[in-house]
């Protein structure tokens, strides 16, 4: 139901022309209504990233914010935000972005934490910052935590992620090393493509691929890579906490900042179709040192000084 109303509300007010107030020192203000997938924690961090950049750099810009997943929706304040036309939309998370395409949003949208620029592509007027990692990152990553691993092995379902896995084996063959890609087009072929990797590989480099790497099978992947002796690079804190070897990971609020970012040059006139989707610039990444130790891994202790999360 909440979605449905929101919906209506962005058809109504998406080509809608600004409305906008004066500050106290008579300038314009520019208004930002923000959508926010969920309530989780790194979304409200991007939010509070978005609203700190704002604070420093965007005196005469007001951000409000509505989150999708509340349940009370019936919210007199939340309809009163999504009445007042905007300058700007901003959304953080898929779900969020989706809602401003199903309501046809023509104002200029800035995008947070949504996967790739797949997402982005079908809009005219979007720009954003994706959740994923420059391919450079993590092979440079790859590297420093694993020097002597060279057969990197690579579980995925066919899609649109070729383009992505040719860069990433072009980028490893320069550095003398090779992608063993293996693809999954249904869970129940994950044993069997696990098993031809099985003497292949020195690691197995986990993906955001949502189709093979699941709360379902995240169990079978680690078991299989604790096992055989086969370091896992993750998808997240979790994963490492689970048993895979070390993940990348995003400084969300930094993310809103960037998010923040691609707002001012936005208000200051720039078309969204000009302005390029971004990665992510700030890395951060948890290690699990008792998986170090059972695969006879060293790590370097400055690397291990600077994770923000180690699990013993």
């Amino acid at each position: 139901m909440r979605a449905l109303v929101l919906l209506l509300m962005l058809a109504m007010i998406g080509a809608g022309l600004p409305v906008r107030s004066e500050a106290q020192d008579g300038r314009a203000e520019a208004r930002v209504v923000a959508v926010i997938a969920s309530d989780a924690r790194p979304y409200q961090e991007a939010l509070q990233g978005v609203r700190d950049y704002a604070a420093q750099h965007l005196p005469h810009v007001r951000v409000t914010a509505i989150t999708l997943a509340r349940e009370n929706s019936a919210s007199s304040d939340n309809t009163n935000i999504m009445n007042t036309p905007a300058d700007l939309y901003l959304a953080l998370g898929t779900a969020a972005l989706e809602q401003f395409w199903q309501g046809g949003v023509k104002r200029p949208i800035v995008a947070g934490m949504v996967l790739n620029a797949a997402d982005l592509a079908r809009f005219e007027n979007a720009t954003g910052v994706l959740m994923e990692l420059p391919v450079e990152t993590e092979i440079e990553w790859m590297a420093r935590l694993l020097p002597g691993k060279s057969r990197v092995g690579l579980l995925y379902s066919p899609g649109p992620h070729a383009q992505r896995y040719a860069a990433a084996e072009s980028l490893l063959a320069a550095r003398g090393s090779s992608l063993q890609p293996r693809a999954v087009a249904a869970p129940q072929e994950l044993p069997a493509a696990l098993k031809a990797l099985e003497r292949d590989v020195d690691l197995l480099w986990g993906i955001p691929d949502p189709m093979v790497y699941t709360p379902q099978t995240a169990k079978e992947i680690l078991l299989y890579s604790f096992r055989h002796r086969i370091p896992m690079i993750g998808l997240s804190r979790m994963w490492v906490k689970g048993g895979a070897l070390y993940a990348l990971d995003r400084d969300y609020r930094d993310i809103g900042m960037q998010c923040g970012e691609l707002v001012k040059k936005v208000l200051e006139g720039a078309a969204p179709s000009q302005l390029p989707p971004v990665h992510p610039r700030k890395i951060v990444y948890a290690i699990n040192m008792k998986t170090a130790r059972h695969m006879k891994i060293e790590i370097e202790p400055g690397v291990l000084q600077g994770a923000t999360e180690v699990f013993e």
